[in-house]
């Protein structure tokens, strides 16, 4: 009982500021790039991560909207940096 009355109050105050406070999920620009970031468990090395660089290349250059990527990988994760074509010719598309 003493969780939900909170609780409630908690969900009664988010509907009620949240079409004053504004936002979105998603920006409404669009720069043509974005980052992907893929993390391993703990203790993976970076050796063990570059194995797998080379079945995303094949992905990534097949796809006709990229224009570029860059795939980084340290430690335990691959950091992954995509430039698109321009909107615009993205949506001839």
């Amino acid at each position: 009982m003493s969780v939900i009355v909170p609780f409630i109050l908690l969900i009664v105050t988010f509907i009620t500021l949240s079409p004053k406070i504004g936002g979105t999920i998603f920006p409404a620009s669009d720069n043509n790039r974005f980052d992907v970031f893929l993390t391993t468990k703990k203790g993976t090395t970076t050796e063990a991560i570059k194995k797998y660089i080379p079945f995303l290349d094949p992905i990534f250059s097949e796809i006709p909207e990229v224009k570029s990527y860059r795939i980084h990988a340290n430690k335990n994760s691959i950091h992954i940096s995509i430039d698109l074509i321009d909107k615009k010719e993205r949506q001839k598309m």
